[in-house]
C-alpha cells in the first residue's frame, strides 16, 4: 500500500467532498437508509457491501463515457457496410447491435443503448449524406 502525504495549501483545504462522498453513500446503500441496525452481524459483510457500492459509484461513469467513446467506432463499420438501406437505418442497426455487449457489461441498459441508437443514427446520416 503506498501511502500519499504532502502539504497542501490550506486555503484549498475542504471537508465538502468527503461529506458529498457520505451523502452519496448513505442516499445510495439501502442499509444505510434505514433507521433501524440494518447492517449485517458480520463486519466482513458490510464492509463487502459498502466496498462494492463504492466500485460501482466511482467505476461506472468511466464505464460509461467509455462505451460512448466506443460508439464513434460505429463509424468505421457503418462505412464499410453496404446494406440496401438508408444511412441512418444503417447507422441505428450498428449502433443497436455494437452497444448490446457494453450494455450487459455495465448493466446500464438505456444510457449505453440509447447512446448507441442516437450515435449510430446520427453518423449513419452523416456518412449516408456526405460519405461515399
Amino acid at each position: 500500500m503506498k501511502v500519499v502525504s504532502g502539504n497542501p495549501d490550506p486555503k484549498y483545504i475542504s471537508t465538502s467532498f468527503v461529506e458529498r462522498q457520505n451523502l452519496s453513500m448513505r442516499m445510495s446503500i439501502r442499509r444505510f437508509t434505514r433507521l433501524t441496525n440494518a447492517f449485517s452481524k458480520k463486519v466482513e459483510n458490510h464492509a463487502a457491501a459498502v466496498a462494492l457500492w463504492f466500485m460501482y459509484y466511482n467505476f461506472k461513469p468511466a464505464a460509461i463515457t467509455a462505451a460512448f467513446i466506443a460508439r464513434f467506432a460505429i463509424g468505421f463499420v457503418i462505412g464499410a457496410a453496404r446494406l440496401p438501406w438508408p444511412g441512418w437505418a444503417v447507422g441505428l442497426f450498428f449502433g443497436l447491435l455494437l452497444s448490446i455487449p457494453d450494455a450487459i457489461i455495465t448493466k446500464a441498459y438505456a444510457p449505453i443503448i440509447g447512446m448507441g441508437a442516437i450515435g449510430g443514427t446520427i453518423i449513419g446520416f452523416v456518412i449516408g449524406r456526405f460519405g461515399s
